[in-house]
């Protein structure tokens, strides 16, 4: 079926399909041009080439009409398609830089509002200015070939080739000051003219030489495709100058102890951040100026936040961050940049992976070994153990008997909040004293429960 309808516009559309190839052309140019940039095929790129797709047809439709108004009053397609082109290419250049003009400035706009539509302006600018370079040479070569001949036509085609190649010669003035300009443009002109024609007569005398030819042009332009096609995410990480480190000491470690990580960390950033950014001592730095620095000792680890005084070099602080906690023994540093689209040090490019079984201390084993097989696969990947792997935080999972508890009149809801109550204490409601609001929280006795183990042994009230 889609080789009849491939078939059908063949013969019957073949202005449809001229038109038609400006569309996959344009988009797979832009996908290799947003490689070569180094950004990647993402929801906004693609909006951006959804948005675009409108405004490629447009140039190739501008030229393949004028090319078809002549071909109806009886001109040769090629005649038809050169001077069709000819007419028209001054509007479609003018259409064409109008759209970048609007949207290429916004690629070079470095804040965080800039970074989020870069993508979008990147894609629609190469696109449409791809699909001026498609209208102007694949779509006019494409109906010189499939607009249908009459006859006598191939001597008249012979004769506008004749008059394309005088018509320079004709047009240039005999003053000396323009022959000496135009002059040697026209002599190199004619030479490259020469060695191309020479070059297609020497390809075109044996079939060997014309699929040799065909073989190495499609070998190459896939392989420059290849190299050139554009990695693919869900959304850009842009390049927000905010940088998350969370350093994981090991267990056993109190307030006190994590505050002195945190200052540890602090002062072996100190020759970054106490220092005056314009200074020569700046200059001669490893790594940027830090603009703002922060830590906070919360439950079992160190939360970290850093700012570079130049936003466009916080990626460089990653690193020098990652070498500060790993000097601390024993300790798990985890360093990445915030994306535009995240939130803290989830989401965005973050690989999860959980590990679910019975026994605890397998649980353990077994992410130590993932631990190192990510490490080992992926040198540059950052792992962070959720919790950490060792006996001092274990979990317990809670998993109903869906039959047992709806006979009993539990459902999963009430049985988790209940769960809750009796082990970390479950939120109630809210009581005001004196226009201030206090939380209730219903939390059973603490002598019911003092092993993970005694969990299996708490009582559930059913209705």
């Amino acid at each position: 079926s889609l080789a009849l309808i491939i078939g059908a516009g063949f013969w019957f559309a073949r202005g449809a399909l001229v038109v038609g190839l400006a569309i996959p052309t344009s988009i797979i140019g832009t996908f290799l041009i947003l490689g070569a940039m180094g950004r990647s095929l993402n929801v906004i790129s693609l909006a951006g080439l959804a948005f675009a797709v409108g405004m490629l047809v447009d140039n190739a439709v501008v030229v393949l009409e004028n090319i078809y108004r002549r071909y109806s009053l009886g001109e040769s397609p090629f005649r038809a398609a050169i001077k069709g082109t000819h007419e028209v290419w001054g509007a479609v250049l003018a259409s064409t830089l109008t759209t970048i003009a609007v949207f290429l400035p916004v690629v070079f706009i470095q804040e965080e509002a800039g970074q989020l539509f870069q993508d979008i302006a990147l894609a629609i600018s190469a696109a449409v200015g791809l699909s001026l370079l498609v209208s102007m040479t694949l779509i006019s070569t494409a109906s010189a070939r499939l607009l249908h001949k009459r006859e006598g036509q191939d001597i008249e085609d012979i004769q506008v080739s004749q008059d394309v190649k005088a018509q320079p010669e004709a047009t240039v003035s005999k003053n000396w000051l323009n022959r000496a300009l135009v002059g040697p443009i026209e002599a190199g002109g004619a030479a490259f003219v020469r060695m191309v024609v020479s070059v297609n007569q020497w390809i075109q005398s044996g079939l060997i030489r014309r699929l040799l030819v065909v073989g190495l042009l499609v070998g190459a332009a896939v392989g420059i495709s290849w190299q050139l096609w554009p990695k693919v995410e869900y959304l850009p990480t842009g390049n927000r100058n905010l940088i998350f480190g969370i350093l994981l000491p090991p267990p056993g470690y109190n307030l006190n102890q994590l505050m002195e990580l945190g200052e540890s960390v602090e002062n072996d950033l100190r020759p970054y951040w106490d220092i005056d950014p314009d200074s020569e001592e700046a200059k001669k730095l490893d790594y940027p100026v830090i603009g703002d620095f922060f830590f906070v000792a919360r439950g079992r680890q160190v939360f970290m936040g850093i700012r570079a005084f130049d936003s466009q070099r916080v990626g460089e602080l990653i690193p020098l961050v990652q070498k500060a906690g790993m000097k601390l023994p024993g300790t798990f540093a985890v360093a990445k940049q915030s994306s535009l689209f995240e939130q803290g040090l989830t989401g965005g490019r973050t690989i999860e992976i959980e590990i679910i079984g019975p026994d605890l201390q397998k649980l353990v084993g077994m992410g130590g070994q993932v631990l190192g097989k990510v490490k080992q696969m992926i040198p540059a990947a950052q792992v962070r153990p959720i919790p950490s792997l060792d006996l001092s935080s274990p979990e317990v999972h809670i998993h109903p008997k869906l039959v047992q508890a709806a006979e009993m009149g539990v459902s999963s809801a009430d049985l988790g909040y209940t769960a809750n109550a009796l082990i970390d204490g479950a939120f109630a409601g809210d009581y005001y004293l004196g226009g201030d609001k206090i939380d209730l929280t219903i939390i059973g006795q603490s002598r019911h429960i003092q092993n993970t183990q005694d969990v299996k042994a708490l009582s559930v009230a059913t209705p």
